[in-house]
């Protein structure tokens, strides 16, 4: 199962894909609750050592999960960063929609403010603070439906080969 998650090399099918996928999404909600929870912030995420490390890990098993799925298409794992910055668009979009969903626009005009000057620095991070309970569950939220979006759409579009290609045997 470890192999799966930590080595780059090799090939997996769409099934192993999903299945890695949802435990790794399983995960992610765990560190995102476990920090809200213990830290009371999503805001700051992975605030604690151990939480940053589980998060590192997390983006490791990531990785070589897309790598392993990217080379049972037959094509280079270095496609990775195409999926990267996909998740990162799908990941913006979806946490922005639904944080104007909870907090009715507040936290962006907030931001706004800040940045437009109307208040300082240390009146911006207090307010973040009071606020940061509405936002901690839609980051959270919007985390998890990005990476099963771009987990499903990726998984669409890239073929399998039931041939040996370049990178070993098809998968089992």
């Amino acid at each position: 199962m470890l192999g799966l998650f930590l080595s780059i090399r090799g090939r997996i099918g769409s099934g192993h894909f999903i299945f890695g996928g949802y435990i790794l999404i399983l995960i992610s909600i765990a560190l995102g609750l476990f920090d809200k929870l213990v830290f009371g912030s999503v805001l700051a995420p992975f605030v604690g050592t151990l939480t940053f490390m589980a998060g590192l890990v997390v983006i490791v098993a990531w990785v070589s999960l897309w790598v392993k799925r990217i080379h049972n298409s037959g094509k280079s794992g270095a496609l990775v960063l195409a999926f990267i910055a996909g998740y990162g668009a799908v990941v913006l979009v979806v946490t922005i929609l639904l944080i104007l969903l909870f907090t009715d626009g507040t936290f962006f005009d907030l931001a706004l403010r800040q940045a437009s000057g109307a208040i300082d620095k240390r009146e911006y991070y207090k307010a973040l603070e009071a606020m940061a309970p509405k936002v901690m569950l839609p980051i959270i939220v919007s985390r998890a439906i990005s990476s099963l979006i771009v987990l499903h759409v990726g998984n669409m579009i890239l073929p399998n080969q039931s041939d040996n290609n370049t990178y070993g045997p098809p998968p089992h």
